[in-house]
């Protein structure tokens, strides 16, 4: 077996594979092969005696972990071909990747996965999800446009530097936001501008202060249920509540030719429940999006976030699969910032996962869950104080869609 970067000429592989182990068929969609074009250079690919059996691709991004960017590897297109499954292929591949990203100076992952036993053995751990709601669009309030404010419908191509500059500015404020390269621009532009629509919401002064991503299928109620009219929301932003509610007046428009919707509520936005009315449990359905993230090195991953305590603590951190992070550290809260220092197999009464690292860094849990969950031990009441008032549990907003 060997494990290597995947060649151009191998393009055709990696997606028959892919499409296989989606269930997608053969049929490829609009603006696939040139989407491979342009990111075959991300996929690896696991070989064995001249056939490609396995493969997955390595996203590049900066992620904003509580107000600092760092260095993340989003994990995607995991594949495998079934005749060679359950030989270890992809747990082989995930540490190829745990290295190569280590090497490179990431300092976390982000994966969906497609079983979260699977990838919490490889020290993942599940933040809060993405709620994909679907709602009868007469269920979603009725919003007054505000003064001052209007929104233009745009194709996707058209809108994209709106799109970009609305996106940018809301990813600076969002735990959990990645920033995207103009390399992902150009790969969402093609794969989206066949399909999707952008609508932009300009305030009194013409700026750009919110956009929706969306697509419409179908419409009213001809046909069969499934073909009724939907508009499903891609993506979502907005920097201002007027702009929210320019946009969800702009929605409310089509309810002429609009059925239902699907829309994201991502785990930051806590005031949803105001967005609808008229709820019962027949008319809103909710599809769960589980996300998954590690610490792919300690140091980095912890070093410059935010400290609200002054204060030490020493932890021993257990990572069979990344041996760099396997040893014990001193976090220290000093002046407002924390930092971490390796000091290799010192011993420490208080044991933690990488998993259980990760969810205090991502914010996906507080202190004293970890116990239960058998992500840590020796933790006393003092110690669950500092480690509180540094990780405050605060769900990140992963809206990347990989």
């Amino acid at each position: 077996m060997k494990i290597r970067r995947t060649t151009s000429d191998e393009i055709d592989d990696v997606m028959k594979l892919s499409r296989y182990a989606y269930g997608q068929g053969t049929e490829l969609r609009p603006g696939s092969k040139e989407v491979m074009d342009l990111t075959y250079d991300e996929y690896l690919t696991v070989e064995e005696n001249g056939k490609v059996i396995a493969n997955s691709r390595l996203l590049p991004f900066e992620q904003n972990t509580r107000q600092v960017w760092k260095k993340m590897g989003g994990i995607a297109e995991i594949t495998s071909a079934p005749e060679t499954r359950r030989q270890g292929h992809i747990r082989e591949l995930m540490k190829y990747m745990f290295k190569e990203m280590h090497d490179d100076g990431y300092a976390t992952s982000v994966l969906y996965p497609f079983k979260d036993e699977f990838y919490g053995r490889l020290g993942y751990v599940s933040c809060t999800p993405v709620r994909g709601m679907t709602v009868n669009l007469d269920r979603l309030r009725r919003w007054d446009l505000p003064a001052g404010h209007h929104v233009e419908r745009m194709e996707f191509s058209q809108g994209l530097t709106h799109l970009k500059a609305i996106h940018k500015e809301s990813v600076e404020s969002t735990h959990g936001g990645v920033r995207r390269s103009e390399k992902r621009w150009k790969e969402m532009n093609i794969s989206l501008s066949k399909k999707n629509s952008i609508a932009v919401a300009f305030d009194q002064e013409d700026k750009p202060r919110g956009a929706l991503v969306y697509a419409i299928k179908g419409y009213g109620t001809y046909g069969k249920e499934d073909d009724w009219g939907t508009m499903r929301i891609r993506e979502k932003y907005w920097l201002s509540h007027e702009a929210r509610s320019a946009l969800f007046h702009f929605l409310h428009m089509h309810d002429d030719q609009i059925v239902k919707i699907k829309i994201p509520v991502h785990p930051n936005e806590i005031d949803y429940h105001y967005w609808f009315a008229n709820v019962n449990p027949p008319t809103i359905e909710a599809r769960l999006v589980v996300y998954m993230a590690r610490l792919i090195d300690v140091e980095k991953s912890v070093e410059g976030l935010s400290a609200a305590s002054d204060g030490e603590i020493t932890i021993k951190v257990e990572d069979v699969h990344c041996p760099w992070n396997n040893q014990s550290y001193r976090l220290v809260g000093d002046g407002g910032i924390l930092k971490a220092e390796a000091l290799g197999n010192i011993a420490s009464s208080i044991k933690m996962s990488i998993g259980g690292l990760s969810a205090l860094v991502f914010g996906a849990m507080w202190p004293v869950d970890l116990k239960p969950l058998g992500l840590c031990s020796g933790l006393d009441g003092k110690s669950i104080k500092l480690l509180t008032s540094w990780f405050p549990r605060e769900p990140p907003s992963m809206i990347e869609d990989f």
